[in-house]
């Protein structure tokens, strides 16, 4: 037989109390230590905030000191602008409106690689570097870029001037940020250009300007056809045609090459001179010139004989040319002069272009442009 003891378990008012004490104690507990990871969350947030917030102060000032940079660049950049008859004169002008904008500041030349050039891009062409004030300065003329070249820019009337400086840190120095190099850019074109050659012509007419195989014509000024017809600019086989600015009413054709992209579909040019009385026929005249090699010099005045280049190079000193009634034909060389007006007399003159010409000309035919047709 199982006997089955009956025990019962009485607890004194103080003994349940011990209970309920170390329930409560245990509560406690857990309490003190939420509070302690609160405090560690809170302090973690209130280091990313600063921090966040000391960047943005950071990035403020990176952005100030560009604009200040920005500034300066394109008031150097305009003023450079004005000097691009040479490229040394605008570098000149560029350096000395960036130096004016620089209280006691002064002008050196500056080293890529080297403080303050150092980081900076090197090895572009027609690039020279300064030391102003502690910045670099970067000036490039002639200068040409992908928006430049589909606007038919020239690079010779262009100019910019890039600024840098180094920004150190502030707050970012926290988070492993010493310095950053900023830069800014200013671009200016040389709007004016020189007309250096006009082919009014016949709103239909073909081949206004034609440049002929292989052959190199350079003109420091506008180059610029009045015809409406796709070809009326041609450039030959292995030819290239060089201005400051190309352009035509209507398009181009052949398979030579320009400087700068020739613009197509502009409007007509008027004719400048179209109430210039035609010159006084010069009292000083000459008859036929040619020239095989060599160098040949001619002054000013009336020509009743061609002027022929088969070799060698002929000096055009400046002055009115006044062709009677016969050519100026470049087959062979060069011909080189500034200052020039042509003037074709009669029906028959014409100035014909096979080899290359560097003229800054103005060509007239007895009351109008001549077409100039360039290599026939």
């Amino acid at each position: 037989m199982a006997f089955v003891e009956d025990i019962q378990l009485t607890f004194s008012g103080g003994g349940r109390q011990g209970v309920e004490n170390r329930t409560h104690a245990g509560q406690l507990t857990s309490r003190h230590r939420d509070g302690g990871q609160t405090l560690v969350i809170v302090g973690l947030c209130l280091v990313v905030i600063v921090g966040f917030f000391g960047l943005v102060i950071d990035i403020g000032r990176i952005y100030m000191l560009q604009q200040q940079l920005l500034g300066k660049a394109d008031a150097s950049a305009l003023a450079g602008a004005q000097g691009l008859t040479s490229a040394p004169t605008a570098k000149g002008y560029a350096t000395t409106c960036y130096n004016a904008q620089v209280p006691g500041g002064s002008v050196a030349a500056g080293t890529p690689g080297a403080s303050p050039c150092d980081g900076v891009n090197i090895g572009k062409a027609a690039t020279s570097y300064y030391a102003i004030d502690g910045n670099c300065v970067e000036v490039t003329t002639p200068y040409s870029d992908a928006f430049t070249t589909s606007k038919g820019y020239g690079a010779s009337r262009l100019i910019r001037v890039r600024a840098y400086a180094s920004y150190n840190y502030l707050i970012g120095s926290m988070f492993g940020l010493h310095s950053k190099m900023v830069d800014a850019s200013g671009v200016a074109l040389q709007k004016n250009s020189v007309l250096a050659v006009l082919a009014l012509a016949a709103s239909n007419e073909s081949n206004s300007i034609r440049v002929g195989n292989n052959t190199q014509s350079t003109f420091s000024g506008a180059i610029h056809s009045n015809s409406n017809k796709n070809n009326s600019i041609n450039t030959n086989a292995g030819s290239h045609l060089t201005g400051t600015a190309i352009s035509t009413v209507g398009g181009t054709a052949g398979t030579g090459t320009y400087t700068p992209t020739p613009l197509t579909g502009q409007a007509a040019i008027a004719d400048p001179f179209v109430a210039l009385a035609v010159p006084a026929v010069p009292g000083t005249s000459y008859g036929a010139v040619t020239v095989n090699s060599g160098t040949t010099t001619i002054n000013p005045g009336r020509y009743t004989g061609q002027i022929t280049v088969n070799g060698g190079t002929l000096i055009m000193n400046p002055g009115i040319y006044y062709m009677d009634n016969v050519d100026i034909r470049n087959v062979g060389d060069t011909i080189n002069g500034s200052g020039i007006f042509i003037c074709l007399a009669g029906t028959n003159a014409e100035f014909i272009v096979k080899s290359p010409v560097n003229l800054s000309p103005q060509i007239k035919r007895m009351g109008e442009w001549a077409n100039g047709r360039m290599g026939e």
